[in-house]
């Protein structure tokens, strides 16, 4: 498991956002949405997993381009009020929902709800993910991580993006993002517990995400993005070696920040991106072929490799 108090903190983070071109004003929701690049107005997002990281980084982006916002967190409840609360300030619709989506039963209800709601979603970002990184879930034994993992990351995804694609293919379009890890993939692969739990399940994401695009074409795209090292609250925390080794990892020598991944979702659920479909945009930077030595260098730390 990753040992956050062994080796000197990074403090480097807001280097990170200051080198990512379009940081700045994506808060400036006081600009027509008609006046942005990507207009999402005139539709309805569902964004699971809002409270915090990506997912709280694409809600606030897509208000940014004028769409209605349905937003869902289980456990950070009160930072997604706060988004919500904040986008309705700027006269944004955003409607909350708040349930375990590792759980079947409430990924049914979530369905019901919104078909029983009437309004419908014309895109949906599953941005649910389980950290198996932190406590409690690090320290369980790995088969029963595996088993949550799956149960959220996978089942969930499967369960939600069958049900909404069928709405949205039945309504005559829609736009479906999936989140899988750019570790997955021919010739792709790292060693450790972590990784292999993260290879299994957004492996399983993304050979999805192929398949429920062909069963719901043309009238549905679905794609999904697989993130590398991005600065989310775990990347925030982690030890001088681990920051050394995801600056290493990147040809661009930098974390990611959430709100490049929001960029990236917002480009594959626009308009723009009508020619997109059944592919897996991985968004790491460039992957370097090796990093072996700073592999090592984090071995003596006690830390392991992060999903996205």
């Amino acid at each position: 498991m990753a040992n956050r108090s062994s080796g000197k903190k990074s403090n480097d983070g807001d280097a990170d956002a200051r080198t990512c071109p379009r940081r700045r004003g994506f808060h400036a929701l006081d600009v027509p949405a008609e006046n942005r690049s990507f207009s999402l107005i005139g539709k309805t997002a569902l964004i699971t997993g809002a409270g915090g990281g990506i997912g709280r980084a694409t809600a606030l982006r897509f208000a940014a381009a004028g769409a209605e916002l349905l937003l869902h967190a289980n456990r950070s409840r009160t930072a997604v009020e706060s988004v919500a609360e904040e986008l309705r300030g700027h006269g944004r619709t955003v409607g909350t929902w708040f349930g375990d989506l590792s759980r079947r039963e409430q990924c049914e209800t979530l369905i019901a709800d919104i078909a029983r709601s009437g309004r419908g979603t014309d895109i949906f970002v599953h941005a649910v993910g389980l950290d198996v990184m932190d406590e409690p879930v690090s320290s369980l034994p790995f088969a029963e991580r595996l088993e949550r993992l799956w149960r959220t990351d996978v089942v969930s995804a499967v369960t939600l993006a069958r049900a909404f694609g069928e709405q949205m293919r039945s309504r005559g379009g829609g736009r479906i993002v999936l989140f899988g890890w750019n570790e997955t993939g021919e010739g792709l692969g790292i060693p450790g517990d972590t990784a292999q739990l993260y290879a299994a399940a957004k492996g399983a994401v993304v050979a999805f995400m192929r398949s429920l695009a062909e069963s719901l074409a043309p009238q549905v795209r679905v794609n999904a993005i697989s993130p590398g090292w991005i600065r989310t609250r775990w990347g925030a925390g982690a030890s001088a070696p681990m920051d050394e080794r995801a600056r290493a990892a990147s040809l661009s020598g930098r974390w990611g920040i959430p709100e490049e991944v929001a960029e990236a979702a917002l480009f594959l659920v626009s308009d723009e991106a009508a020619f997109i479909n059944k592919q897996n945009l991985k968004l790491d930077g460039g992957r370097r072929s090796r990093f072996d030595a700073v592999d090592e260098a984090c071995k003596p730390h006690g830390d392991t490799i992060p999903g996205s």
